[in-house]
């Protein structure tokens, strides 16, 4: 369908929405050449996964599939779908905050390009009327959340899309598990530069506490932890930190002079 679409009509992207299974198992290899975006449908608070690890999975998903893109050897847009809802049949709760900020910045950092939250407007669901869907309008909180995530992602946008160093951040962990269960790293980063400045994204999805030395190349001494109202500090360009389970850190630092 995507080639038919292209004959017709070449200068808009294709894209395709799918789920890639309920475990930790990617279906996307077989696709990989029908879409120029895809949006993998993540939806974490789902019983079927070990508790405390809902964020894992999104983790997991991203990397799995910018892996199979790289050994494909093409280069696709990827924006994940996340979960702000509750109902359909397995999913029983809303994400927590914390949950729903971990996954949407876990995979900003793992690579993807675009990103979405998927919500329902409330009402029976359509293939059983006795299951009701609910979604972030439905309750004002959840709206809040979602919001105040929204607006900071919006806040770095401009950094998220420039093109993204070569060069990387490099974290070593001193306290706590270094991976997860499923050999993901238990902090995750992203550097970012834009307008003399560096965006670094670092996140803890594990459900456990974590302390890590974050080396970041190219950055001046002192900088800011944005939206927490704190100067941070990195001598020799190593910002060291403890990461509360599902911590979530945007910092912005003055590039070094040269």
């Amino acid at each position: 369908r995507s080639l038919t679409v292209k004959r017709y009509d070449n200068a808009h992207l294709t894209a395709q929405a799918d789920s890639l299974g309920s475990d930790y198992r990617t279906r996307y290899a077989d696709f990989i050449g029908s879409t120029d975006v895809f949006l993998p449908e993540l939806y974490t608070a789902c019983g079927s996964r070990p508790n405390g690890y809902e964020v894992l999975f999104v983790d997991y998903q991203v990397r799995a599939v910018f892996r199979e893109l790289r050994e494909a050897g093409v280069v696709k847009g990827v924006w994940p779908i996340l979960q702000q809802f509750k109902g359909w049949t397995n999913w029983k709760r809303f994400p927590t905050k914390d949950e729903l900020f971990c996954s949407s910045f876990s995979a900003l950092a793992n690579g993807a390009n675009g990103i979405m939250w998927y919500t329902y407007s409330g009402g029976p669901s359509k293939f059983d009327k006795n299951v009701m869907n609910y979604g972030a309008i439905d309750d004002p909180a959840h709206w809040a959340e979602l919001k105040e995530l929204v607006s900071r992602v919006n806040a770095i946008k401009d950094a998220l899309l420039e093109r993204t160093p070569s060069v990387q951040p490099v974290v070593t962990v001193t306290a706590g598990p270094k991976a997860d269960f499923l050999d993901n790293p238990s902090v995750v980063t992203l550097l970012k530069r834009h307008a003399g400045a560096a965006y670094v994204i670092a996140v803890n999805g594990t459900p456990e506490t974590v302390t890590a030395d974050v080396k970041v190349p190219g950055i001046a001494e002192k900088g800011e932890a944005l939206w927490e109202n704190r100067a941070v500090s990195a001598p020799k360009g190593v910002l060291s930190e403890t990461f509360a389970p599902l911590a979530v850190h945007v910092y912005r630092f003055a590039l070094a002079d040269k």
